[in-house]
Formats: structure tokens, C-alpha cells, sequence
């Protein structure tokens, strides 16, 4: 229908007669799950007593961008968390990176605690009522975690980087074998006359652990094939005296280069008496001194998003019988003076 200059009723008529932007009264007539059912009603109510005809080539153009690009625009994606205590920084920094990377595509971005709702199911459905689509889940410490959740409900990627309990979604990990050989090449390459590799045992070995473990033994191996001895791995219980016992034990092994947990424990051997003149860190963060792997969540949460974006527009939903696994190679830092 045509308006009372003969011109054509435009979406901009509509938002003037209902006092609401263009981009509402659109969303509104595509149903979009954003927009409030009363003003989508509002919306089409108006729309139909105008006689507006929506313009079939703008139609196809969009459906054309939404086939090139993504099922951005259309749903949410989010973040997943089984219980609040869960890895607190390592939530905190997904967060804020998946959020930025999904805006960017276009998603709205939700974030749920789980075990904040009566029951997983009910976290779900709350999930699926504010359009949500797909899901970045990070793998929790309980044990009985994700017991439950209809992850057969959404398009769903797990992003793992810890001692967390697995969902079975495919995954993204950070390459901890990959890392630890790297840092061994380099420590090798120095050619140091004694080397260890120090690592932090936990009550509850995980994959993390044993993909570490893993990788001190083909290290040692490969630097005694140098002529460095002595070559050792050792482990250390996780807790208040580790860096103590470990400082002790470098001391009486006479060790001159060393792989250690983290930049906090490499910062605190160097003031020890007797600590190894070479000191790298399995993790780093920025601005350390200490040669190692910087934790970049950044990018686990990139390819996540990556490889989410594409399970949404393909409607792969759940595990999908498949066990798909993607490793992050953390960047290496050169020490800092």
C-alpha cells in the first residue's frame, strides 16, 4: 500500500507512527527474539494497518548476507559456567574476550552460572528463552559437573584449560605438550651442563598434568642425547611449600638451567642462594622478566568463537559423535630486562 503521496509505506514510517527506530521496527518484523513480544505485536500490528509490504530485492539481499557471513544477528551465544568458583580469572578473561568477538559478528552475548538455577535443565531452558543458540562452555573442577545440561539443546564448543571435569563437546585446549617440548628445545639449545624440568603435582592429576609429564620424559631423554647430565624431571606437591622444597632441591642437584611452573616461581627462585643461572617458565605473564609461554585465553576464545560461529550456521548441535579437538599454541616471550 502507498502512503498519501502515492510513495510506498518504508520501515521508517512505521518507527515515526510507533515513536521506535528503524532497526527495532526490522528486528520486530523478523521476529527477532531481542525485541519484547509486545512491541513485535505493536510492530506488526502497525505494519499490517499500513498496508506495508516488506520490498522482496531487500529480502533477498539479506538472506544473501546472512549465507556469506554468519547466523549473526539472528540469536545470542554464551558464556557457560558450572559453578561460580570455577577458575575465576580464566572466566573473567574468556568473558571479556568472547564478548568483544561475538559483538563483532553480530551475536548478542549472555553469560550463565549454572548451579545459580534450580536444576541444569532449567538453565538451559532460561538460555534457550533469551534466543540462545550456542554455547562456550568451560570444563569445571566439581565432579559431578554438567550433569544434566541438554547440551544436546545448542550448538556447543567447550573451552578447556585447567584440571576441569571434560563436557564432551568438541574442544579447544591450549597445547601444553607442544609448549613443554618447545621450551625444552630452547632450554637445550644452550647447552647448559645440568637441566630439570620442575613440575607441580595436584591431588587430582589432569590431562594438563599428564600431558606435561608426558613431555619432561621425551625432553630429558632428548637432553642426555646433548651430553647434559644430570637430566631430570621432578614433581612437587601443589601447595605453600613447593617453591621452598623446589629452591631446596635445585640448590643440593647443583642444577644450572631449569623449566619451572610459572613466571611467579622463576621471579622468586632468582633471589634464591644456589638457583640455576638459566630459569624459563611454563607460563608467563605480561610483562615478566621470565622467558616462557604467555597464557593467551585471548585466542583460545577466538577459536572458539571461530569454530562455534560455524557449528551455529551449519546447525550442529551437541557432541555430535564427534570427539573434534583443537590445541592453542601459547606465544613465546624472549625475558625481559
Amino acid at each position: 500500500m502507498e502512503d498519501a503521496m502515492g510513495n510506498p509505506v518504508r520501515l521508517q514510517d512505521i518507527a515515526k507512527a510507533l515513536g521506535l527506530a528503524k532497526g527495532t521496527v526490522s528486528m520486530a518484523l523478523r521476529g527477532d527474539p531481542r525485541i519484547a513480544a509486545a512491541t513485535r505485536a505493536r510492530v506488526t500490528a502497525e505494519a499490517e494497518r499500513m498496508g506495508y509490504v516488506p520490498d522482496p530485492a531487500l529480502r533477498r539481499l539479506s538472506a544473501l548476507r546472512w549465507a556469506d557471513e554468519s547466523a549473526a544477528g539472528r540469536v545470542s551465544v554464551a558464556l557457560v559456567v558450572w559453578d561460580r568458583n570455577d577458575y575465576p580469572f580464566l572466566y573473567r578473561d574468556i568473558s571479556w574476550a568472547a564478548r568483544e568477538l561475538l559483538t563483532r559478528r553480530g551475536y548478542g552475548f549472555e553469560e550463565q552460572i549454572v548451579t545459580d538455577c534450580p536444576s541444569p535443565r532449567r538453565a538451559a531452558a532460561i538460555l534457550k528463552a533469551r534466543g540462545v543458540a550456542g554455547i562456550l562452555a568451560l570444563a569445571s573442577r566439581k565432579d559431578l559437573a554438567w550433569t544434566g545440561f541438554p547440551f544436546e539443546d545448542f550448538s556447543g564448543v567447550e573451552i578447556h584449560a585447567g584440571s576441569g571435569r571434560a563436557t564432551g563437546l568438541p574442544q579447544i585446549r591450549p597445547d601444553n605438550f607442544g609448549n613443554m617440548l618447545a621450551a625444552a628445545q630452547r632450554l637445550g639449545a644452550t647447552r647448559p651442563r645440568s637441566a630439570a624440568i620442575c613440575l607441580l603435582s595436584q591431588e587430582r592429576p589432569s590431562l594438563t598434568d599428564y600431558r606435561n609429564e608426558a613431555a619432561a620424559l621425551y625432553a630429558i631423554r632428548d637432553w642426555k642425547a646433548l651430553g647434559i647430565r644430570p637430566a631430570v624431571v621432578r614433581s612437587f606437591a601443589g601447595g605453600p611449600d613447593a617453591l621452598g622444597e623446589m629452591a631446596d632441591w635445585l640448590r643440593r642437584a647443583r642444577i644450572e638451567a631449569a623449566i619451572v611452573p610459572n613466571s611467579w616461581m622463576a621471579e622468586a627462585l632468582r633471589h634464591e642462594r644456589g638457583a640455576p643461572k638459566l630459569l624459563y617458565a611454563q607460563a608467563v605473564e605480561e610483562g615478566s622478566r621470565e622467558a616462557g609461554f604467555r597464557q593467551d585465553f585471548g585466542e583460545l576464545a577466538r577459536r572458539a568463537v571461530i569454530l562455534l560461529d560455524s557449528y551455529i550456521r551449519e546447525g550442529r548441535k551437541g557432541a555430535n559423535g564427534q570427539s573434534e579437538t583443537l590445541v592453542v599454541s601459547w606465544p613465546w616471550l624472549e625475558p625481559r630486562d
